[in-house]
């Protein structure tokens, strides 16, 4: 009796890069961030000497000190500032403002910044960019090779989904004609279901069978039957 074929397999599906590509624009993305800062407002840079000045005319109500960055405003209200100066990084602010009178600067709003955090995360940040774009570019490059390795092993193999939706049964009587060959396949497959009716008479059954005819005269529909 003829063997029924098994179901194909369905390939592997490959795998999607769509995550990879994911983590590396948002590294990219973050490091620009960090090194532009887009957020940040212009504002009008001036000498160090314009900055003592505009403290010493009393025009000044709002200081913050960022670093070597000194930022200052007429207007202790405004959120942002209008100006900023660069100084020395051993200078503090009181040693720049020392010729000016005490009177003046006590009124001033002074703000401290601590840049030393903020700073150390996006050193390591920037820092560890381009070694994760590194990481994954191998990474991108290795899956390639691996999808160019599977489709070279699969290279002439069926590319055949297996049909998993209901087939319509065929039984012996669908099959017109061939009255002979139907009752011995039927003798067969009522073998397959109650030996010890056959055994007990002697009977084995048969290692195969072997359908001979002209196309067209039902061999496939006979072996479906059976």
């Amino acid at each position: 009796m003829p063997n029924q074929p098994s179901p194909i397999k369905k390939l592997p599906e490959k795998p999607s890069n769509n995550f990879l590509y994911l983590v590396i624009t948002a590294l990219l993305l973050t490091a620009l961030y960090f090194m532009f800062n887009p957020g940040e407002v212009e504002i009008t840079k001036v000498p160090l000497s314009t900055f003592v000045e505009d403290v010493s005319e009393g025009e000044v109500q709002k200081i913050e000190v960022a670093g070597n960055k000194i930022s200052y405003s007429a207007d202790e209200n405004k959120e942002a500032f209008e100006f900023y100066t660069i100084k020395e990084s051993s200078a503090t602010l009181s040693e720049i403002l020392e010729a000016v009178d005490p009177t003046v600067t006590t009124d001033l709003q002074i703000e401290i910044v601590d840049t030393q955090s903020s700073n150390f995360w996006r050193d390591v940040l920037i820092s560890l960019v381009p070694f994760a774009i590194i990481i994954g570019f191998f990474l991108f490059m290795m899956r390639q090779a691996q999808s160019s390795n599977n489709q070279a092993i699969s290279f002439g193999k069926s590319k055949a989904r297996s049909n998993e939706g209901k087939k319509k049964k065929t039984k012996f009587k669908d099959v017109a004609g061939a009255e002979e060959a139907k009752d011995e396949l039927e003798e067969i497959v009522d073998f397959l279901k109650s030996p010890k009716k056959y055994t007990k008479m002697g009977a084995k059954i048969p290692k195969g069978v072997i359908l001979v005819g002209p196309p067209g005269c039902g061999k496939t529909l006979l072996a479906r039957a059976v």
